[in-house]
């Protein structure tokens, strides 16, 4: 038996700092953000700007360390990490938080007169007492002016301070503890302050404590790196501020100077999976090409992603070790780790594949039809998958994800192909009589039965207990409702009968959503009162409807086309367009018509009017 670390069982995902542990040799993009810091103008602020798992925090300690290194006489660091304050539901005190430590960290902790003052002023920003008060947004604080205010020390008289003293004091004062901190660091000093985890807070204070920076810590000779997925930060902009895109993108570039893309497209991740994964150790196999366009296909150079797929592989390949005749061939090594990507990436179509796992006739039409022309198999892939596509089976849309899901297939067919028809210069030798058959099928489909070590059981199992469904039927949207579990709805089989007695029949899930909508605003005698409650998001929410329909609830102008993720349904004589979120299975979007019908009619809608044909679940 091999040992452990041989099979190097698994990686950690910590966050590394050395640059001996750079695996996907990121070092040479870090000391040319490294060398900017150093020499840019200030105040700047900086964002290293990735999605989960991109290796971020890793990213900020490479700089840090670059810069200590580098310039330990006249560059400063401090980290703040929000991380603490999303656990711990203390996002609300974030931007006190922040300006205390940043002040104490800074060089005033041997100045208790000094440190006393500014906390003073800091408590009035943070403080509610029971006189006139006013609210702060960039800090999310309501605090008291006039008589009842906080004071300050003035020598001996104590004078009130209004909401415009207090920032400019404030300000002024950060400044003058940057500019005390840097007469010691000489010419050219100047102080880089990281906040990591910025995207793990609520969008809504991480906005706000965006502006806390711009509005009290925006000085000369600060440099500010924020670690954020920027998608999280437009999306708090426009929920607070109610923004357009073009509104929002200007938002973001006052808040943020520079913005730096993490890199992750050209991390070199070889070198990590031939340190873990012996398969890959010196071995020029003509199957480790597409295997390894597999593992790019799937999930990418991500760190995070990929140190999840060694981690799957190790843990099923221990398993995979106690039948003797497997383990030791790489031939099983490779499909492990085809599999494991398609469970990690392509989900739906990893579960289509266990289903079928009794039935190599049916995979085998599946992976060499992706081969062939036909125009078709979009459609019969399509209606595979739906086939098992109830309640929350599946973890994403098969519609958005049809073509990754043909792809991926494609894939397996050529590393299939890899695997079984080489010639002996390790070249592919097909001839026209040489083709995957059933046979070929069998190692694959046994290591999709190992693979269930990893994948989502409860899901799977689910899947695996449901063997038949019973004979189609018509039902209306009421019936559907009162037993929604029991159903799986048939493909493009939604009719509705409109306002105007016509008949709109053979509609998809999503286009009967917004058909349904469309046709209820029609209604001009309730029209108002309709829209009033549609495009209320509180009132969608606290009358059941789900939060994702809900919150996307508004009223848009009728060319507005950047919202692939909701239906936008056309209002009837306005020349504008209504916008709701919808990206749910079938089943989940009828549940939302009904209770988006329920509570915008009070009830007063006739749900016979929209039909469609469903198999019950056995």
């Amino acid at each position: 038996m091999k040992t452990r670390r041989e099979y190097g069982l698994g990686t950690n995902d910590t966050p590394i700092s050395e640059s001996k542990h750079d695996k996907f040799e990121i070092i040479p993009y870090v000391e040319a953000l490294g060398e900017f810091i150093e020499y840019c103008e200030t105040p700047i602020t900086i964002a290293l700007q990735g999605g989960w798992g991109t290796g971020k925090t890793s990213f900020i300690n490479f700089i840090d360390n670059y810069l200590r290194e580098n310039n330990r006489d006249k560059i400063i660091t401090f980290k703040f990490n929000t991380w603490q304050y999303s656990q711990f539901n203390l996002e609300h005190h974030i931007g006190i938080s922040f300006l205390k430590y940043l002040i104490n960290e800074i060089g005033v902790q041997e100045n208790e007169k000094e440190r006393g003052r500014i906390n003073k002023i800091l408590n009035g920003l943070s403080k509610a007492v029971s006189g006139g008060t006013i609210t702060l947004g960039p800090l999310g604080y309501t605090f008291p002016i006039g008589k009842d205010a906080e004071t300050q020390e003035d020598g001996n008289e104590l004078t009130t301070l209004d909401i415009a003293q207090m920032i400019s004091v404030l300000r002024k004062t950060m400044q003058e503890v940057v500019n005390n901190r840097l007469s010691r660091l000489g010419k050219d000093g100047r102080i880089v302050i990281f906040i990591d985890d910025l995207d793990r807070l609520s969008p809504e204070i991480a906005v706000k404590l965006l502006e806390v920076i711009k509005l009290f810590v925006d000085v000369e000779g600060c440099v500010f790196v924020l670690a954020v997925d920027n998608k999280v930060i437009e999306q708090g902009v426009k929920h607070i501020k109610n923004t357009s895109n073009e509104k929002t993108k200007s938002f973001m570039e006052k808040m943020i100077q520079v913005p730096f893309k993490i890199p992750v497209e050209v991390y070199k991740y070889e070198s990590l999976l031939k340190e873990k994964i012996d398969l890959f150790k010196d071995n020029t196999d003509n199957y480790i090409k597409p295997l390894l366009e597999i593992i790019k296909f799937s999930v990418g150079s991500n760190p995070r992603a990929i140190k999840r797929l060694i981690n799957y592989y190790s843990l099923n390949m221990r398993v995979m070790a106690l039948d003797q005749t497997l383990m030791n061939d790489k031939k099983y090594q490779a499909l492990m780790l085809s599999v494991i990507c398609m469970q990690l990436s392509s989900q739906p179509l990893y579960i289509l594949l266990i289903k079928y796992k009794h039935d190599e006739e049916k995979i085998l039409e599946l992976i060499t039809q992706t081969t062939e022309e036909d125009i078709s198999f979009d459609n019969q892939l399509h209606e595979e998958l739906e086939h098992f596509n109830y309640g929350t089976v599946y973890d994403e849309e098969i519609e958005y994800n049809l073509k990754k899901y043909e792809r991926f297939l494609q894939l397996t067919h050529d590393l299939l192909n890899s695997l079984y028809f080489n010639d002996e210069s390790g070249k592919l030798g097909i001839s026209e009589n040489e083709e995957l058959s059933t046979d070929h099928l069998t190692d694959f489909i046994n290591i999709l039965g190992y693979s269930e070590t990893t994948s989502s059981g409860e899901k799977t199992d689910t899947i695996e207990n449901v063997r038949t469904f019973g004979d189609e039927e018509e039902i209306s949207l009421q019936d559907f409702y009162k037993e929604r579990y029991k159903y799986k709805i048939q493909r493009k089989s939604i009719s509705l009968k409109q306002i105007d007695g016509s008949l709109k029949e053979n509609m998809e899930p999503k286009y009967a959503f917004s058909v349904v909508i469309n046709d209820l605003l029609r209604d001009i005698n309730n029209q108002e009162i309709y829209l009033e409650r549609l495009s209320n998001p509180q009132f969608l929410i606290e009358n059941n409807v789900p939060e994702s329909v809900a919150k996307e609830a508004k009223i848009i102008e009728k060319d507005d086309t950047k919202y692939p993720k909701c239906a936008t349904i056309y209002i009837p004589e306005k020349n504008k367009k209504l916008k709701l979120g919808y990206h749910y299975n079938a089943e989940a979007g009828l549940d939302a018509i009904y209770r988006i019908l329920y509570a915008v009619t009070e009830n007063e809608y006739d749900y016979n009017r929209l039909k469609f044909k469903v198999r019950s679940i056995k």
